[in-house]
């Protein structure tokens, strides 16, 4: 397993990689780690506090929050609803397109060669 490491360093950079040099590749891995797990707690933690923050807000105005979030989610579900349906159509329309394209071809061919064919539509 250490030489199948050691090949893809070497492979990736043509040479053996130096004990500091991965030092510093682990040093820098871990100081950008922490510093992103240290802004990912202040965010929460902000997240948390501004929850705490706004519920006597919300629970205030909440007879008019609630049917207000009614609305729009009724409002989005119809475009949503509305979009799916156009796409629905145009799928129809696009299978329906092919379907009666390749019977008219197919039954240009038959005619071409004089026979008789009866297609399934």
């Amino acid at each position: 397993m250490a030489n199948q490491s050691k090949e893809i360093t070497q492979n990736l950079y043509g040479r053996s990689a130096s004990p500091s040099h991965q030092a510093v590749k682990l040093l820098t891995a871990a100081t950008v780690g922490a510093t992103l797990l240290f802004l990912s707690g202040l965010t929460l933690t902000g997240t948390v506090i501004a929850l705490i923050m706004a519920t006597p807000v919300l629970v205030l105005f909440s007879p008019i929050l609630v049917p207000a979030g009614i609305v729009m989610l009724l409002i989005a579900a119809g475009f949503v609803f509305s979009g799916g349906c156009g796409m629905a159509a145009m799928t129809v329309m696009a299978w329906l397109y092919n379907h009666v394209s390749n019977y008219a071809a197919a039954k240009q061919r038959a005619n071409a060669y004089g026979q008789f064919v009866m297609l399934d539509i």
